[in-house]
């Protein structure tokens, strides 16, 4: 009862939100706060939006835990500057597919590249505009661009070729 109260108020203040089913979404969890929310939460694939940084504490912690617990760890390298590249969203795609049910996506804040991954996972797997669009909402996400961010609007109904009927996103 206890260790559920804590999990659910590190969810809280971890921005953690359900983007599916299958997939949750999340800012970057820190300590022992990793492998407490991925035995709550039952993840079996972590994704880490902000790539490969072995020097950084955050980083080993988050590949330790998912080593002690047996959960897939992915890092595909989504900048929080620019643009992804094709090869970066094929990437996420693949991440995605390949991803064991529950997954996490998680990145410095939950918000900014967490909502993009999150919204192309939706339009991926349902091919549904609108949930990928809500995704990209400030609430309950705290989803709020800077001005070098603009980019992200990706999912903009003016910005964004999508291809509904098929799921994907023309790039």
């Amino acid at each position: 009862m206890v260790l559920g109260l804590w999990a659910r108020l590190l969810a809280l203040a971890y921005n953690v939100q359900k983007v599916d089913c299958d997939t949750y979404r999340a800012a970057q969890i820190y300590g022992r706060h990793v492998r407490v929310l991925l035995e709550h939460l039952g993840i079996r694939t972590f994704v880490n939006l902000r790539g490969p940084n072995p020097k950084a504490r955050w980083y080993r912690n988050a590949r330790e835990a998912c080593e002690a617990l047996d959960v897939r760890f992915v890092d595909v390298m989504l900048s929080s500057r620019r643009l992804p590249e094709r090869g970066t969203l094929l990437d996420l795609l693949a991440a995605i597919d390949a991803a064991q049910p529950k997954a996490l996506l998680a990145c410095s804040g939950g918000a900014d590249r967490t909502s993009l991954a999150a919204g192309l996972c939706l339009l991926h797997r349902t091919g549904d505009v609108a949930a990928a669009r809500r995704q990209m909402r400030f609430f309950p996400y705290l989803h709020r661009p800077k001005p070098h961010q603009r980019w992200i609007r990706v999912l903009d109904r003016k910005s964004t070729r999508l291809n509904s009927s098929h799921g994907y996103i023309s790039y």
